[in-house]
């Protein structure tokens, strides 16, 4: 069967649907090995497609409203509800892994205990309960869901906890676990992690009134015999001090100055901690610190226009482009929030501006008008037709590949076929590496900046030496000039085993840009261009690796699950939770508790939008077939 399978899928395509006849002149542009794997003609493949079709159906209906209320009200079928109910509740109880799931599912779908009995409701339920209870015991590292902070070796371990815990406040709401449940596995649990995100969640949920001031006296009873208990719930004692919000124009611009004037002192050059960190990470950091003091100046302006506190005049008069452009959008939001067709008219008289900054502006400057643009269009209150004269292209980020392979090839893409062409005529780079480039990232995702860098793999044949390493490095940076622009060239190194193509294990000695099998993600997420027969090849036999990991023995699933676990944190988490859904989508995210910082509410990981397109991104890519199963 995999054989089978493996051999149906090494076909030269430029695009999922499309076979084109190559030949030596023309480079393969091959899309990402995940966008193959939906084209298996197994069972499981055709259960995660028919699932993510009855998702993207109930999202289109329901709109902003819970499922139970969408069924109530006619815009859903109480069959097509129950035949989602069960579709989820099957898939999750087929493989364990499949639990994950749970973490990115909107809120939205999950049944209400409170207000129904239907059976299927009621079995999803409990496969949610169920579910929930096994992923408290899975370790989580905090930045992947909080804001992607990736520490650099120096800087201590990452903080970790158990995120599952933090769901607590919308489980207790629908009836998915009880008070008293929950108070159980506080008192039995003598793991610190789980005992601290338990304790996030309760105090968030008591907020909201899930959790009784009853319960809470008996978690605090707890907590004279827990530390870890008592730790959080001392920090919540203290409210913290409520900031004045500006409101006049002026005075939220002398805050967003002030602001970025800390930033400056906070990234010092003669710091003792930047001085201990890398250039990448301080160029990180100031962009996420300049980021936010923008979008809250941004914010402000809009709650500031909205309540007519700011007028057009004073508007059209702030020179600071970036700031303009956010705050255009984030108005549109706010104005689409408060009804009525304020929205569409603010949307419409601003196209001049941005039409204006568009025609001369920078790239950071054009890459904050696609972001406007794209969250206007889908508001609705901008038709698609600016967005097409500017040459924009709204990108869906919920599809499995959600650039065009074809536009890629011709235009970005030229560059990596250029550098492809070079090494197969080149007959000294051609001995060391093969004539093809993985290219991922950003990019490939469909939320890189305006005119961003590539991330590039690179392929060292099995007959190359390691110690040649620096020799043949040095090589293609002459012969290839160009290719030192590339900020991170990641390299991975081939060997070849009874006519099987496959990668090195890592020497301990190498450096991080030289990678191996268990980062599956680049492997499965990038666009694979160049030229030669041994670029399919090299794919298929990678394929037929991956889907087949006999060789591990018993600890096969072992590997399957942690393989999965990083196409999880790729697809899912990473940048598309912390800067790709936000530049690209409205905030759908409602107001936080009084403590809901506990539970990282500045992450877009509690947004329903974003967990919509989590949920399919799941279903389509966090997908690695035992096809040995299927024999």
């Amino acid at each position: 069967m995999a054989s089978f399978v493996l051999e149906s899928l090494a076909m030269e395509k430029i695009h999922p649907d499309k076979k084109i006849e190559r030949d030596s002149i023309f480079p393969n542009v091959l899309p990402p090995i995940s966008i193959d794997l939906l084209d298996l003609p197994i069972n499981e493949m055709e259960i995660r497609k028919d699932l993510a079709n009855r998702l993207r159906g109930v999202f289109k209906k329901m709109g902003d409203e819970d499922l139970d209320l969408a069924v109530q009200n006619g815009k859903i079928p109480e069959s097509e509800a129950n035949q989602l109910y069960k579709g989820l509740a099957d898939f999750i109880s087929a493989d364990p892994n499949n639990i994950r799931l749970i973490l990115y599912l909107p809120f939205q779908i999950m049944p209400d205990l409170n207000k129904t009995k239907a059976v299927q409701a009621q079995e999803f339920a409990k496969v949610l309960h169920d579910g929930w209870v096994r992923l408290l015991f899975q370790s989580e590292m905090r930045a992947s869901f909080n804001d992607g902070d990736d520490l650099e070796p120096g800087l201590g371990q990452p903080a970790r906890t158990r995120k599952a815990a933090h769901l607590l406040p919308e489980f207790l709401s629908r009836g998915l676990v009880s008070e008293t449940e929950v108070l159980d596995i506080l008192e039995v649990t003598e793991g610190e992690e789980l005992m601290v995100a338990l304790t996030e969640g309760i105090v968030v949920a008591n907020d909201s009134k899930f959790f009784s001031d009853k319960s809470m006296e008996v978690v605090k009873k707890l907590s004279q015999h827990k530390p870890a208990v008592a730790f959080i719930l001392d920090g919540t004692m203290t409210p913290e001090p409520e900031m004045s919000k500006p409101e006049g124009l002026n005075e939220i611009l002398s805050k967003l100055e002030d602001d970025i004037d800390k930033i400056k002192v906070k990234l010092d050059p003669n710091s003792l901690y930047v001085k201990q960190v890398s250039e990448k990470r301080i160029k990180w950091q100031k962009w996420l610190f300049k980021d936010e003091a923008i979008n809250q100046a941004a914010l402000s302006i809009a709650d500031g226009f909205a309540q007519e506190k700011i007028t057009w005049s004073e508007l059209e008069k702030v020179t600071d482009k970036i700031l303009i452009i956010r705050s255009l959008r984030k108005i549109g939001e706010v104005l689409v929030k408060a009804g009525g067709n304020r929205a569409k008219d603010f949307a419409e008289r601003s196209t001049a501006i941005v039409k204006d900054i568009w025609k001369f502006g920078t790239n950071e400057e054009k890459e904050e008008i696609i972001n406007c643009v794209s969250v206007w269009q889908k508001l609705s209150i901008l038709p698609s037709e600016f967005a097409q004269k500017l040459g924009i292209e709204v990108v869906d980020l919920s599809n499995p590949l959600p650039i065009n392979l074809e536009d890629f090839a011709r235009n970005d893409g030229l560059f990596i076929t250029e550098i492809a062409r070079k090494i197969e005529g080149s007959p000294e780079l051609s001995k060391y590496f093969y004539p093809f480039i993985l290219a991922f990232g950003s990019k490939i995702k469909g939320y890189a900046a305006h005119n961003g860098d590539f991330d590039f793999a690179v392929f060292i044949k099995p007959e190359t030496p390691w110690e040649k390493r620096k020799e043949i490095l040095a090589l293609i940076g002459k012969e290839i000039p160009e290719i030192t622009r590339i900020d991170r060239l990641l390299e991975y190194w081939v060997n070849d085993k009874d006519g099987k193509l496959g990668l090195k294990p890592i020497p301990k000695d190498a450096p991080n840009i030289v990678i191996g099998a268990e980062q599956i993600h680049f492997l499965f997420g990038g666009v694979w261009i160049g030229f030669g027969r041994e670029l399919t090849k090299f794919r298929q036999d990678l394929m037929e690796k991956y889907l087949n990991l006999e060789r591990f023995g018993d600890q096969k699933d072992l590997v399957r699950t942690k393989l999965l676990l990083m196409l999880e944190l790729d697809v899912l988490q990473f940048r598309i939770m912390h800067k790709g859904y936000r530049k690209l989508y409205p905030s759908k995210k409602e107001e936080g508790t009084t403590h809901s910082n506990l539970i990282d509410w500045k992450s877009d990981f509690w947004d329903s939008g974003y967990r919509q397109i989590a949920s399919l991104l799941f279903l389509s890519k966090v997908f690695l077939p035992d096809l040995t199963s299927t024999k």
